[in-house]
């Protein structure tokens, strides 16, 4: 199987579009009910993370409040600390997609034992913070741009 769909990706992929195009409503309708009949798992499922995360910072210490995209905004500007591409503040409605989108980025990510604080704490575009996803900035940046990257 993995290598006819290697063999056939792109016949594939168009039939799953016009598959999806030809019934977007029932798709849709499909998702609203699955949402609905989910609903108590994805509370806590979002509960359960909530919850992980406050046990990682009652490791780390206290998390200092008031750090916002805005506050980050007055103090570090409207440029991506990374890649200096101007942020976009807009928010964003529906699935739009804003690849500049200013995102709050851990210089030491949290994951690998950073705190949620003022020094470790700057303002990146979206796909800059993705990118880097939970390297540090010497790491990250000496594996290269990706191909493409429209940041690099």
């Amino acid at each position: 199987m993995k290598q006819f769909h290697a063999n056939n990706r792109e016949r594939i992929n168009a039939r799953m579009k016009k598959y999806r195009l030809d019934d977007a409503e029932a798709l849709r309708q499909r998702d609203r009910e699955r949402y609905e009949r989910d609903r108590d798992k994805r509370i806590a499922l979002a509960v359960e993370a909530t919850h992980a995360r406050r046990q990682r910072f009652a490791k780390l210490g206290t998390p200092v409040r008031g750090i916002t995209v805005r506050a980050l905004r007055k103090l570090h500007g409207d440029q991506c600390c990374y890649c200096g591409v101007a942020m976009s503040f807009e928010t964003a409605v529906g699935r739009k997609f804003l690849p500049e989108k200013a995102t709050i980025e851990h210089v030491i990510p949290l994951s690998i034992g950073g705190a949620h604080d003022w020094d470790n704490c700057r303002l990146a575009c979206w796909q800059c913070n993705v990118r880097k996803n939970n390297k540090l900035v010497d790491e990250w940046m000496s594996d290269g741009p990706d191909p493409g990257d429209p940041c690099a």
